[in-house]
Parts: structure tokens; C-alpha cells; sequence
């Protein structure tokens, strides 16, 4: 893919080494997000769309870090993308099941259990209790009342 996309060539700064990049199924964002050293002056020069380079910015920190909450926060699209992305440079990864999990408690649950009125304090404590529930850390509805009454106080 690589010498078909012309990216086999030192355009980017330095060479890259074509041979290393092995999986096929890499997506045009995840070879950008591998080989680009500044994909905001590529993307500027190139006139990529502003969502293209998000999507490789995105990718490059996964790379780097790629943590439930980071994960989520990235999206299912661009999530589905590390694991070949990853596996062209050398490393393994396997996605986490982190996209059915679903919120245990919504807004108004948390309101009625703390009385906290619809707004950024409500939504920072439901933020919280989701990326507890990402990092396993919160498994039932039991466990999420819980966990809001003690996040709501602080």
C-alpha cells in the first residue's frame, strides 16, 4: 500500500521503510498516522479536510497511548483503525469490547440519587462513572449508585 500511495518516499523528512508496514488492511488515516512526523503542515499543504486530519492526529496518540478512555473517546471509526495500524509497525493490540458497554445510570438517575440539578457538575459525575465503567472498575447498577454518591460530593 505504501508504494502505491507514494509514501515509500522521503517527502515526509526521512526515509521509511516499506517493508515493515505488513498489514494491507491499514486505512489511509492509520499509513498518514505512522508515517507523518507533522501532519498539521502536510495536512495544510495537501488541503486535507479538517475531519482527515483529526482522524490521523487521533491515530498518533493512540499509538503512542492507547487507553480504554482514549479509546472511547476517540470513537468506534477511528478506534476500529489501531489494531492494523499497530500491527504495521510490530505490535499487537486487540480492541476491547469498550463500545457496547452502555452508561448503568443516565442524567436523571443521577439527579433523583444525588440532587444534583441538570448541568456541568451532573455531568462531570456521569463522565466519571462511564470511564469507571470503560475501566472495569464499575460492573452493575449497585455498584454505579454507589459510586455517583460518593463522586457527587467532591
Amino acid at each position: 500500500m505504501l508504494y502505491e500511495a507514494a509514501l515509500a518516499c522521503p517527502v515526509f523528512g526521512y526515509s521509511t521503510d516499506p517493508d515493515r508496514f505488513q498489514a494491507d488492511e491499514v486505512s489511509l488515516a492509520g499509513a498518514y498516522a505512522l508515517v507523518l512526523r507533522d501532519p498539521r503542515a502536510f495536512a495544510e499543504r495537501w488541503r486535507w479536510s479538517d475531519a482527515l486530519l483529526r482522524e490521523v492526529l487521533t491515530l498518533q496518540r493512540l499509538l503512542r497511548d492507547p487507553n480504554v478512555i482514549a479509546l472511547h473517546d476517540a470513537g468506534e471509526h477511528v478506534a476500529r483503525q489501531l489494531p492494523a495500524a499497530m500491527r504495521a509497525i510490530g505490535r499487537s493490540f486487540e480492541l476491547p469490547e469498550i463500545f457496547e458497554v452502555k452508561p448503568l445510570l443516565n442524567g436523571r438517575d443521577i439527579g433523583s440519587l444525588t440532587g444534583l440539578p441538570p448541568g456541568p457538575q451532573l455531568g462531570a459525575v456521569k463522565r466519571k462513572l462511564l470511564e469507571a465503567q470503560l475501566r472495569g472498575e464499575v460492573r452493575t447498577r449497585e455498584e454505579a449508585e454507589s459510586f455517583v454518591h460518593v463522586h457527587a460530593s467532591h
